[in-house]
């Protein structure tokens, strides 16, 4: 959904990509602390982007065709 952010295999180390990765997720959508470590404002942000893809892609009856879901 966000291609400015790049995709990562999990490896499981916190390595110089997934700092990156962070940094691009935070220039987005939390501009203002650019760190490329994940706090707690980075974490609540990323549940809330993921909380707005996830019922965003759920289709529900009755909802008008061609309707934006956000």
């Amino acid at each position: 959904y966000y291609p400015a952010i790049p995709t990562l295999t999990a490896a499981g180390v916190y390595g110089e990509r997934t700092e990156a990765t962070v940094r691009a997720f935070q220039s987005i959508f939390s501009p203002s602390s650019v760190t490329g470590v994940v706090g707690a404002g980075t974490w609540y942000d990323i549940m809330n982007v993921y909380k707005d893809l996830y019922i965003g892609s759920q289709v529900r009856e009755g909802q008008y065709p061609g309707y934006p879901i956000s």
